[in-house]
């Protein structure tokens, strides 16, 4: 790597990109973010995400773990390399300073300890702990759905998205959703997760989902929005069922009327982590014909064929992959979110390393020995070759044209 240049962040996008980053790929910079977490005393606090990130990683724009050892070994040109530095930057940017919070101290414990062990912070002075809180980009929600009007469960099992009454709330485009089902054969809770994909607009119900109604189907335009269903892996999650008591401090779950209730950040967060996590991954019917090979490319009822891109395809391996290698492409590193933003925030193809002719009927994928993330132009180039061109080898011929 030669010598690059760093600049200090001057808004709250690019903190907020840094921080997303870091999180991303800690698990392949384990010990360097390690150290990291150990030394600082000045963390960025996302909310919307319920992640922390180091001050010093995420005061520079577009900062990466490569760029963050070179500017350690003196190989970066430009800002100061220091964290007064990059405190100042981000307090700028921000408007506000940083802070101690006992609350926030806890959800970093918790933090740590997920990604790097319960012995990660045991011998650190948390009392020196300071942090500056993003701008809270989403709110959260619960709709209720009666489960005397509306199938719920059924639309969720084959809609990757559909619409919602809203009537007066003040729900926008980004916000999150859980969706809460009443009461049915003595069981009630959380049957799923959405994202509010559309601003609100005044629509009828769309023909896609009038068949999970259980009686007459509206049929006048309401105040609606697009939502984008996710189906968790541990979903359902029923109230009466619940032993941590997350469920039963929700305001749906106290309610006797009403179909749209707020949730808190962070209730919001503890339901997620209940689930078993919250990603693009995990969306109802999101799966790309891009992320595996065409049928037409393999011979003809071949259980392997088929046992391969339902594994490849399964939500709970590719988010595992992901939690492990970021979202970066292996090939090329192409970085969705740094070129779209928020638009391309979580988007990957996963790419299935295994020769698809030696994977038997009984065979059980590893998301992190046998997945991969790759950007979609890569992915069809590893898919150019049968079996498959390794992703070294690809990255060689990328390194040939780059020289010539």
């Amino acid at each position: 790597m030669g010598i690059q240049k760093v600049h200090r962040v001057s808004d709250t996008k690019h903190i907020k990109a840094n921080v997303r980053r870091f999180n991303r790929r800690i698990m392949v910079n384990a010990n360097l973010a390690g150290t990291l977490a150990r030394q600082t005393w000045y963390w960025v606090y996302d909310a919307d995400e319920d992640e922390f990130a180091p001050s010093k990683f995420a005061g520079y724009r577009n900062m990466t773990f490569a760029v963050y050892e070179a500017a350690m070994d003196g190989k970066t040109q430009g800002a100061r390399f220091d964290g007064h530095t990059t405190q100042q930057a981000i307090q700028k940017a921000m408007g506000h300073r940083y802070q101690a919070d006992a609350n926030l101290s806890e959800r970093l414990r918790h933090w740590a300890t997920e990604r790097f062990g319960p012995q990660a912070m045991a011998d650190i002075d948390q009392s020196k702990w300071k942090f500056i809180v993003l701008p809270q980009l989403h709110n959260y929600w619960a709709f209720f759905a009666n489960p005397a009007i509306y199938d719920i469960e059924a639309a969720l099992a084959v809609l990757p998205e559909g619409t919602w009454t809203i009537k007066d709330s003040k729900i926008l485009r980004g916000d999150r959703v859980i969706l809460w089902r009443g009461l049915k054969d003595g069981k009630r809770g959380i049957v799923g997760l959405a994202e509010v994909i559309s601003d609100p607009q005044e629509m009828i119900e769309p023909p896609d989902g009038r068949p999970f109604y259980l009686g007459p189907v509206p049929q006048h335009a309401e105040r609606r929005v697009w939502l984008r269903h996710y189906v968790p892996p541990e979903a359902p999650l029923w109230l009466e069922a619940d032993a941590s008591g997350v469920l039963a401090k929700l305001s749906v779950a106290k309610a006797r009327g009403g179909t749209i209730f707020h949730v808190t950040p962070e209730q919001w967060h503890q339901i997620v982590e209940l689930l078993g996590g919250w990603a693009t991954a995990q969306a109802t019917g999101t799966s790309s014909a891009d992320e595996v090979p065409q049928p037409q490319q393999y011979p003809e009822g071949t259980t392997k064929r088929i046992s391969v891109n339902a594994y490849e395809r399964n939500p709970k391996a590719r988010a595992a992959c992901i939690a492990h290698y970021g979202t970066d492409c292996t090939v090329c590193g192409f970085d969705f979110e740094a070129v779209y933003g928020g638009l391309g925030a979580d988007y990957t193809h996963v790419h299935h390393l295994n020769d698809l002719s030696l994977v038997g009927q009984q065979y059980t994928v590893d998301p992190i020995t046998d997945l991969r993330p790759v950007c979609p132009n890569c992915h069809a180039m590893l898919h150019k070759t049968q079996p498959a061109m390794a992703i070294e080898l690809l990255r060689f011929w990328m390194n040939e044209q780059v020289d010539q």
